[in-house]
């Protein structure tokens, strides 16, 4: 399988993906966003903003094929995708 990493600390996180990325479950960094701004994150919408403005909080890995996404922790999970 091929694969296309993309640098999104260098790059900003890609604009197509980020309401996909933003409906995922602990798709931020909880640990380093802090108590208070996990209080703010309500909708998606709130995330699509935070990720925008702070990509660092993105969890990490991802793995985004043909418009669904998943975190790869653990890395099982990347499975779900590729069958």
């Amino acid at each position: 399988m091929e694969v296309e990493v993309y640098r999104y600390l260098d790059e900003g996180i890609d604009a197509s993906d980020l309401h996909l990325l933003a409906s995922l479950e602990g798709i931020v960094r909880s640990k380093d966003a802090g108590k208070a701004i996990m209080a703010t994150l309500v909708t998606d919408e709130d995330t699509v903003a935070l990720l925008k403005e702070q990509p660092k909080l993105l969890e990490r890995p991802v793995l985004v094929v043909n418009g669904k996404a998943v975190i790869g922790r653990p890395p099982e999970d990347v499975l779900s995708l590729l069958e």
